[in-house]
């Protein structure tokens, strides 16, 4: 189930039943007043969320299409031009794969990896280059898309600059 929970002076800081008020501040008035919270139909041990938020105009009551991607250790989704990717679990991932289908450019972002590592991306097995990982533990990299791909990301086996590599040296800041 998906509840609004919220309120002035009612539930607004409501926590496992208790509300708790602010000082009065604006910055906490504006901000927790109201949330969603989401529940699993049936619960398991592990229930996953992503949950896609698109800001627009107040005009705009469009929602661009929301696709899920899913690996075995991974989960993501694609919005318009870009890609993003998260761990399935609160360890920071070694390697993963996705299949993803488009056309055109596309921004990727994984998160959850080792920071400031050498990450190898491939497409459809074709070594598409070596990206480094900032310090906030997120892989950066563009996506030329015409079909349908499988995209793989590993730790690079190769020290960046090896002869005959594509490296790109552009390391986030």
């Amino acid at each position: 189930p998906i509840r609004k929970v919220g309120g002035r002076g009612i539930k607004d800081y409501y926590v496992f039943g208790t509300n708790y008020p602010t000082d009065g501040n604006s910055y906490e008035n504006d901000y927790g007043e109201w949330r969603i919270e989401i529940e699993p139909s049936i619960e398991k041990k592990d229930d996953i969320f992503l949950n896609v938020l698109y800001p627009t105009k107040a005009s705009s009551n469009a929602m661009p299409n929301s696709i899920p991607l899913q690996g075995d250790n991974i989960t993501g989704v694609q919005v318009k031009n870009s890609v993003v990717i998260f761990s399935k679990t609160e360890t920071e991932l070694e390697k993963g794969e996705f299949s993803i289908t488009g056309s055109g450019l596309y921004k990727a972002y994984i998160a959850d990896l080792i920071p400031n590592k050498p990450y190898d991306v491939y497409i459809d097995d074709n070594l598409s280059g070596t990206f480094f990982v900032n310090e906030h533990n997120l892989l950066i990299f563009d996506l030329q898309l015409d079909g349908e791909h499988l995209v793989k990301f590993n730790p690079s086996l190769f020290p960046p600059g090896v002869p005959g590599r594509p490296i790109h040296i552009d390391k986030p800041r």
